[in-house]
């Protein structure tokens, strides 16, 4: 992650911390939370990835930098439609009375973007965290795990 470092970082960390934030709020929140918290994850993907196309017509470094983070940014664009999966499925087991499950695991998803996003901040590779195996979340912990080896990746990104 040391060699993406650009102007984008910042977009793509807020990004990170708009999916976090949806992700908090996702299982257990009301709609009038997560309809708005789910709309601000959207609308930073799509700031995302505009200022990654702007900045593909930049001089060649700029251009390569900003097509490292396409692989990121499309993963977590999964991520956040999974996020919606599950919190549709939540609510529909709430408005039937049933507990949605997961308990804490939209913590643990929460923490998990949080240190991807500082790491993205700093220019460090992400420090792994606890991920549910199971339960609601599950399909959103294995993106993230995708997401952990887009960044850290066998190889660095050209730059």
């Amino acid at each position: 992650p040391s060699t993406w470092r650009s102007h984008l970082e910042l977009d793509v960390a807020a990004f990170v911390d708009a999916v976090a934030d949806y992700a908090r709020v996702a299982l257990r929140g009301v709609p009038s939370v997560v309809v708005p918290a789910r709309r601000r994850a959207q609308g930073a993907l799509t700031d995302v990835r505009s200022g990654l196309q702007a900045s593909l017509a930049e001089p060649t470094g700029g251009a390569r930098t900003a097509a490292t983070w396409f692989p990121l940014i499309t993963a977590l664009g999964q991520v956040v439609e999974d996020l919606r999966d599950a919190s549709v499925l939540a609510s529909g087991a709430r408005a039937r009375g049933q507990d949605p499950g997961g308990a804490g695991d939209d913590e643990h998803v929460e923490t998990w973007l949080r240190e991807l996003a500082q790491a993205v901040r700093e220019g460090r590779e992400p420090r792994d965290g606890e991920l549910p195996d199971a339960g609601p979340l599950a399909v959103v912990a294995e993106g993230l795990r995708g997401t952990r080896r887009t960044v850290v990746g066998d190889e660095p990104p050209v730059t």
